[in-house]
């Protein structure tokens, strides 16, 4: 079973395009939607400019996309985690 995160600014962000899901085991578990657009540019600004850098080297739109989207929900949810901003 799995539920949308829904507390916070961060967490809120997450709602449209992040799925936790309880394995019961005590792992976590998170589905990310990668060609969800909604939340690219709030992304992109969590992003260091090393990374932003990176992902304006991909050829395309596409590649870069999904690279913003995936790190940046990896800034997100460890922040919500560890109870800190996730810039």
């Amino acid at each position: 079973s799995g539920s949308l995160v829904s507390a916070g600014t961060e967490s809120a962000m997450l709602e449209h395009f992040a799925r936790e899901l309880d394995t019961g085991k005590g792992v976590r578990l998170w589905l990310v939607r990668l060609d969800d657009d909604a939340t690219h540019d709030e992304l992109l600004s969590l992003l260091s400019s090393d990374e932003r850098e990176r992902a304006a080297s991909y050829p395309g739109t596409t590649r870069a996309r999904r690279f913003v989207r995936g790190r940046g929900a990896l800034r997100v949810v460890l922040g919500e985690m560890a109870g800190v901003p996730p810039a």
